[in-house]
């Protein structure tokens, strides 16, 4: 496939999200049949649009080292980036269309546990992915009054994965691990630790080959964007040591 049909399929994906992006700014909850159909066929759609924005990048990396990517894959992180505020924001409304649903059909006491009909974030320790989920995770769990503490602190223990799974508290009810979990991920220092390793990793090249040009730059470029969303902007040390591995 050549870079114009590449670009065209990331225009026609850019489209898709335009009329993604008018649907979340102007939804109103109005019918809980027809507003809960429209926000999961939005959902499965921004899912769906992820997956192809991955596949795409791939097929961009694999066109031939003389073919001139512009601003493309950069076009694309941003994408990716305003795909996934999509998403949780779809996830929000549909929490919300839960509890109201949960209210009006005055269900079972709390007691009666039920499974929330969304899927659960997970989250197995790193440190890069912990706001993403912890946004979830509260929107859909952490903030729903129809589940009392034992049901949140159930939740809580099976999202947690891996490292995330062995963190312990003083208590064994949801505030507590919820402040421990925390105090243990919530670390700008550590993220940004993360992030400039990320970047002083990065080897040195030794020749110009465009494709590994390519998938040089786009690497930093995910790793000072996170550093800006951080609140931490590039200074002169940052930037001799970028030049160094150019």
């Amino acid at each position: 496939m050549t870079i114009t049909e590449l670009n065209r399929k990331q225009t026609a994906y850019k489209n898709k999200m335009k009329k993604i992006e008018q649907f979340v700014n102007s939804f109103q909850y109005v019918d809980e049949t027809k507003d809960y159909i429209e926000l999961t066929s939005k959902l499965n759609s921004i899912n769906d649009i992820l997956k192809e924005l991955d596949n795409l990048q791939n097929e961009y990396c694999s066109l031939p080292d003389k073919v001139e990517l512009n601003n493309s894959l950069e076009i694309l992180s941003d994408m990716e980036e305003d795909a996934e505020k999509f998403k949780v924001s779809i996830l929000v409304f549909l929490s919300k269309y839960e509890e109201q649903k949960k209210e009006n059909a005055k269900l079972s006491p709390k007691s009666h546990i039920k499974l929330p009909d969304l899927p659960l974030p997970t989250f197995s320790g790193k440190f890069q992915e912990f706001e993403n989920f912890k946004t979830q995770f509260m929107s859909v769990i952490g903030n729903n009054d129809s589940l009392n503490e034992s049901q949140k602190l159930m939740y809580l223990k099976s999202a947690l994965k891996n490292e995330a799974a062995l963190i312990q508290s003083d208590q064994d009810n949801f505030d507590s691990l919820l402040k421990a979990w925390e105090n243990r991920y919530e670390n700008k220092r550590a993220l940004v630790d993360i992030h400039i390793a990320g970047i002083l990793s990065i080897n040195k090249l030794h020749n110009e080959n465009p494709a590994q040009i390519r998938s040089l730059i786009d690497t930093v470029r995910n790793h000072m964007r996170s550093l800006k969303n951080l609140k931490l902007e590039s200074n002169s040390s940052c930037q001799m040591q970028l030049s160094y591995m150019y």
